[in-house]
C-alpha cells in the first residue's frame, strides 16, 4: 500500500562513496574514492560491535566522567570498527609514495587511523546518515503536496 516508502530503506548490502580529496597526492591527480557501507544497524556486524562496547560499561556514563580523553578514547574504539565493518574499498587511493593501495582490512585500519580528527568525524558523520544510503526522493509531481 505505501511502496514507495522502500526506497529509502537502508539495508546491508546498501554502499555509498564517499570523495576525500584530502588524500590525493597533488590536485592533479584523481580524487581519491571511499566506499562505505552505513554506519546504522542495516551494518549487523558493525551494531554489535557498537553494543558490545556499551555492555562494557559505557552506557550511562555520567556528564562528569565524558573528558577529553574519554571521547579520544572513543572515537579511537570508532576508528577500529570503521576500518573493519564500514569502510570497504576506495578508488584512486595512494600511498604516500605513489603506489596504489591495494584494499585490505590492515590498510584500511591505517588509513583510518591516519586521517585528522576532524576528516574520521565527517566520514563517520556521513556514513551515519541513513538518507546518504537511500534513494534520492522523485520530486517530479510533488509541488503543492
Amino acid at each position: 500500500m505505501f511502496d514507495q516508502l522502500s526506497k529509502h530503506d537502508v539495508t546491508g548490502t546498501s554502499i555509498v562513496e564517499f570523495e576525500l580529496p584530502e588524500a590525493a597526492l597533488s590536485t592533479s591527480a584523481p580524487t581519491p574514492v571511499l566506499i562505505l557501507a552505513p554506519a546504522t544497524d542495516a551494518t549487523p556486524a558493525y551494531q554489535a560491535a557498537l553494543l558490545a562496547r556499551l555492555k562494557d560499561g559505557r552506557r550511562g556514563t555520567p556528564a562528569s566522567k565524558i573528558t577529553p580523553e574519554f571521547l579520544a578514547k572513543s572515537r579511537d574504539e570508532d576508528r577500529v570498527l570503521f576500518a573493519k565493518h564500514i569502510l570497504k574499498g576506495w578508488r584512486n587511493l595512494c600511498t604516500s609514495d605513489g603506489e596504489p593501495a591495494e584494499f585490505s582490512e590492515e590498510t584500511a585500519a591505517k588509513l583510518i587511523q591516519s586521517l585528522p580528527d576532524h576528516l574520521f568525524d565527517e566520514i563517520r558523520a556521513f556514513a551515519m546518515e541513513p538518507s546518504n544510503f537511500t534513494a534520492q526522493p522523485d520530486t517530479e509531481g510533488t509541488a503543492g503536496n
